[in-house]
């Protein structure tokens, strides 16, 4: 996986690109300490480049996610392609994380 990071409207702004997969915990650990800070802040993870996800890869965006609650911060993720989209639709997750 290959982050960018840039300002967004409300907050960072990650866009993902390749596979998120187990291998990508120590890549995807900033993105889970910026979740974490304190601020208010909507983390926005756009997901139009992320070819593939695994469990792992899901796993490690609910761990962000949870940190984003803990910290009153918002997790949004947009633009998931059909093959991501699908894989969160089928763990009954859309509702909680894809803000398009």
């Amino acid at each position: 996986m290959d982050v960018r990071t840039c300002k967004g409207d409300d907050g960072p702004l990650y866009i993902l690109s390749g596979a998120l997969t187990y291998s990508d915990g120590p890549a995807f650990s900033p993105i889970t300490k910026d979740c974490g800070a304190a601020g208010h802040r909507v983390i926005t993870l756009d997901l139009s480049e992320l070819e593939r996800i695994d469990s792992i890869g899901l796993g490690l965006i609910l761990v962000a996610w949870d940190e984003a609650q803990g910290a009153q911060n918002r997790l949004v993720l947009r633009h998931a392609g059909e093959r991501v989209r699908r894989l969160i639709e089928m763990t009954d997750l859309a509702d909680l994380l894809i803000g398009e």
